[in-house]
């Protein structure tokens, strides 16, 4: 590796710097000044361009590499421990959730401004120094945003008290539910060498599916049980363990729901919220991943399907097409036509194929509008 490439990889890396001499710190501090470097966290620096390229999950995960670098013995939990198991979530989390015992110290903590008091001319240099181009519009600021702290008391049953810490006769069970895991892998930053120490995963489910929105929870449920995660499989009964954590009935019963709608054949966030939506509008929920042969043997796999109507439904995410250039070296353009050819040869075989994106789930009238057009039968 030569000087220039390692010098590259390090400005790509979480540098933390703690206790760095007066000289160490002033050039620190000036670097951040004139939007060089970010502070992800007190004492723990990054370069600017990193961040900037990092996409919003990646800079919740680089937040939590800085707070397990300059907090030892922190323990992540909720959506930030599902994070790092490797769980795909419906929203970036807003907030790396930590545990605390003390509940005066529980609840939300803006972080610091990553960009010090660098003025809005050298944020913008360095905008255009990293994409090449000048920023539009006022959303690029937020890119310079940090991600906030939340801290949050155990669950009650494992609780001392409503308002105390862990209970001694809970300690072993939990401590046996912490797991030490190495960095995530990041597009554009080198994870440093530290062990972060994350609740277990089925623990980390129950704990956030019962405080969870259904379409959120049912995301995550999905992804669990199809074992869409990095680690081993979890079974039920590590699920079952921890269902006494819910704090209420309620909370029992937004578990319940959510894992009696959870089906593991949904391959994405995307299906999983497509479910949510269809049956929240009215529509019967569909069978997933079936397949059709078309005439010269060749078998597509479709996302959904409605066997009284003979409607292929189609849900097209961004990641179809990223996703397809990682792995086969396809252009976009070629995979549209690709799915083009792909769906005539299916409506051949007379099936009605309908398509939606992100876009469609984010507006419930407007899913309505398509699943009706197409004539998708409604749930009795």
């Amino acid at each position: 590796m030569t000087v220039a490439t390692q010098t590259a990889a390090r400005s790509r890396m979480l540098q933390l710097h703690h206790g760095a001499d007066d000289s160490t710190a002033d050039r620190l501090r000036n670097q951040v000044n004139s939007a060089k470097l970010v502070r992800v966290r007190r004492g723990c620096f990054l370069a600017a361009p990193a961040w900037l390229r990092s996409p919003p999950w990646e800079r919740h995960l680089i937040t939590c590499l800085a707070v397990g670098m300059t907090t030892p013995g922190v323990i992540f939990c909720r959506e930030t421990a599902l994070a790092l198991h490797g769980v795909p979530l419906l929203r970036t989390p807003q907030a790396v959730h930590l545990r605390t015992h003390s509940n005066s110290q529980s609840g939300r903590r803006r972080s610091a401004a990553i960009t010090g008091a660098a003025p809005r001319a050298a944020l913008v240099k360095i905008w255009q120094a990293t994409f090449g181009e000048d920023p539009a519009g006022q959303g690029w600021l937020r890119r310079f945003t940090g991600v906030d702290t939340k801290r949050v008391q155990y669950p009650r049953p494992l609780r001392a008290g409503v308002r105390s810490g862990l209970d001694p006769r809970a300690e072993a069970a939990y401590q046996r539910a912490v797991k030490h895991l190495e960095p995530p892998l990041l597009t554009h930053v080198h994870p440093p060498a530290v062990q972060l120490r994350t609740e277990s995963l089925a623990l980390s489910v129950v704990d956030t599916v019962c405080h969870a929105e259904f379409a959120a929870a049912v995301v995550i449920l999905d992804a669990v049980l199809a074992g869409r995660h990095t680690g081993p499989m979890v079974e039920s009964d590590a699920l079952e363990s921890w269902l006494p954590c819910a704090p209420s009935a309620r909370a029992q019963d937004r578990w319940e729901r959510a894992l009696a709608f959870a089906d593991p054949l949904a391959e994405s966030a995307g299906e999983s919220l497509s479910r949510v939506r269809i049956a929240q509008a009215g529509f019967q929920v569909p069978r997933l991943q079936y397949t059709i042969t078309v005439a010269d043997g060749k078998r597509y796999r479709t996302d959904f399907y409605w066997p009284e109507a003979k409607i292929v439904g189609e849900f097209d995410g961004a990641m179809k097409y990223t996703r397809a250039r990682a792995l086969q070296g396809a252009e976009p353009a070629e995979v549209v036509v690709q799915e083009k050819n792909r769906e005539r040869r299916i409506e051949q075989q007379g099936y009605r194929v309908v398509r939606w994106d992100w876009n469609d789930l984010r507006s419930p009238d407007a899913l309505r509008r398509i699943l009706s057009d197409y004539g998708v039968p409604r749930a009795r």
